[in-house]
């Protein structure tokens, strides 16, 4: 494959990512950024590893893989600007465990994070429950920054447990 064919189909999965609004609606302009680059970076390393592919097959697994990480996107988008306004804590620990159960199905991400602040601590945690109810009963004292951090370490990590 060359690179120009490469680029190509990076520059069509990026621009999925980034022209879609509902993505980040719900965070204020550096969530937002943060959110969009964890994206960026499966949707990046899906592009990537269909350099060997067939055509056919790659525009396939890069759909799909496009396709999860909207998803998970927007999930997370809604659950860290609602989380105040949930009821009660198990509320948010209930939307952390649904994330935490569709991670395996996202695109390998890659080695190293994209953004600086990426809460590698959440990734040695070995009890998910655990990090879950501790997230969730920090609902109200983490910023929307700090929460997304956390929100997108624990799904790196039940992704990476996959492997």
């Amino acid at each position: 494959m060359t690179k120009d064919a490469l680029a190509l189909r990076l520059r069509r999965a990026t621009e999925a990512i980034l022209e879609a609004e509902n993505l980040t609606d719900g965070l204020q302009d550096a969530e937002a950024e943060t959110l969009l680059n964890w994206g960026l970076a499966r949707v990046e390393a899906a592009v990537y590893a269909t350099a060997d592919l067939d055509p056919a097959v790659a525009k396939a697994h890069i759909a799909r893989s496009v396709t999860l990480v909207r998803q998970m996107m927007r999930r997370i988008n809604t659950l860290v600007a609602a989380r105040a306004d949930l009821e009660e804590d198990e509320d948010l620990a209930d939307g952390l465990r649904a994330l935490v159960q569709a991670a395996p199905d996202l695109p390998k991400g890659p080695e190293e994070r994209s953004h600086p602040n990426h809460d590698k601590a959440a990734w040695a945690q070995p009890d998910t429950e655990a990090t879950i109810r501790a997230i969730a009963a920090q609902r109200f004292k983490l910023s929307d920054g700090q929460m997304l951090q956390k929100v997108l370490a624990l799904i790196d990590a039940a992704a990476e447990a996959r492997s």
